[in-house]
């Protein structure tokens, strides 16, 4: 009787790890889907995916590429020295884009302000993927 407890206790073990690794491991977000019981009102979030293996490998060849003394840190001298005028530089450090990415507006870039960009980017995308599911579905009823 205890074998077959400890067998069925491994075959269980053994499938949630399979579980997990096909449906949780590349997921960054959660989803999930609220909906209010008197007034109908529905929040939703959906999952996102971690960055694949190989683009999180090309992001991280870029970032280290442009972090010239590997301090971790994208500093104006090295975004400088990349731009090919001084002009390229200035507008890349007025525009929104960098600005947005630039969280803390010290006009540098942290590795985590670059990874948190590439994660509101990948949920934007879902998000707008999922507004236009919701919009067709309601279209359709």
């Amino acid at each position: 009787m205890r074998r077959e407890c400890q067998y069925d206790s491994e075959r269980v073990a053994k499938a949630l790890a399979k579980l997990r690794e096909k449906y949780l491991n590349d997921v960054e977000v959660e989803g999930m889907r609220m909906s209010a019981l008197r007034s109908g009102h529905l929040v939703t979030s959906f999952r996102t995916a971690r960055l694949s293996g190989a683009l999180k490998e090309m992001l991280d060849k870029v970032f280290n590429d442009l972090d010239a003394n590997g301090d971790g840190v994208v500093d104006k001298d090295e975004l400088r020295a990349k731009a090919e005028s001084e002009e390229e530089y200035t507008k890349l450090i007025n525009s929104d884009l960098f600005k947005f990415i630039d969280e803390d507006g010290d006009q540098r870039l942290q590795r985590t302000e670059v990874d948190a960009f590439c994660t509101k980017i990948s949920v934007r995308i879902l998000g707008d993927m999922d507004n236009a599911m919701t919009r067709a579905q309601a279209r359709r009823a």
